[in-house]
C-alpha cells in the first residue's frame, strides 16, 4: 500500500479498484499478479457478500517470477540450439573449415 501511496481506509488505485469491483459483481474469487517496485505479488480476492466486502490476500512471488524467466530463457536457448543444429550439418561444416584454413595458408619464404 505504501508503494501506491494509500493507507488503510483510503481508495485503491483505479486499476485495482476496478478489479475488486469485478470480483464483487461476478461474486467469484479472482487472482491478479501486480508488480510493485521491484517485487511481484499475487493478489487473491475473495468476495464476502454477507459482509459487503472482499478479502484480499497478497503473496510475494518475486523469486518464482525470476525463476520462471530463467527457465524461459533457458528453453529459448535450447530451442535456438536445436534449430541451429537442424540447419547446420556439423560433419559437413568441419571438413569445409579445414579447406578454408588451407586456402588461406600461405607459405612463408
Amino acid at each position: 500500500m505504501h508503494e501506491w501511496g494509500v493507507t488503510v481506509g483510503e481508495k485503491l488505485p483505479s486499476n485495482i479498484g476496478n478489479f475488486v469491483q469485478n470480483v464483487i459483481t461476478w461474486n467469484s474469487t479472482e487472482k491478479i499478479e501486480l508488480k510493485v517496485g521491484k517485487k511481484v505479488y499475487l493478489f487473491v480476492c475473495h468476495p464476502l457478500p454477507e459482509q459487503e466486502c472482499v478479502c484480499i490476500s497478497g503473496f510475494d512471488i518475486s523469486d518464482q517470477e525470476d525463476f520462471k524467466e530463467k527457465v524461459q530463457e533457458s528453453e529459448i536457448q535450447k530451442m535456438a540450439n536445436v534449430e541451429l543444429s537442424e540447419i547446420i550439418d556439423i560433419q559437413t561444416v568441419s571438413p569445409l573449415s579445414m579447406i578454408s584454413i588451407s586456402l588461406f595458408t600461405f607459405p612463408v619464404a
